[in-house]
């Protein structure tokens, strides 16, 4: 386990920036159409365990 203590504010704004490349994947993958992509797919399981340890350290609610 590995324990990262992060300001609040700082901890929002790497939330959000997390959200934004999450959703530039998604988008370039949907427009791609293609398995030649596949390192987007690393980069998101990636992300997502810490978008949503971001969220449950700052008591966001989780995105649907």
């Amino acid at each position: 386990m590995v324990r990262i203590e992060l300001e609040p504010q700082i901890a929002r704004e790497l939330l959000i920036v997390l959200e934004r490349r999450l959703m530039t994947i998604h988008e370039v993958e949907q427009r791609l159409k293609s398995a030649e992509f596949g390192s987007a797919e690393q980069e998101k399981e990636a992300l997502i365990p810490i978008i949503i340890a971001l969220e449950s350290a700052l008591k966001i609610p989780p995105h649907q």
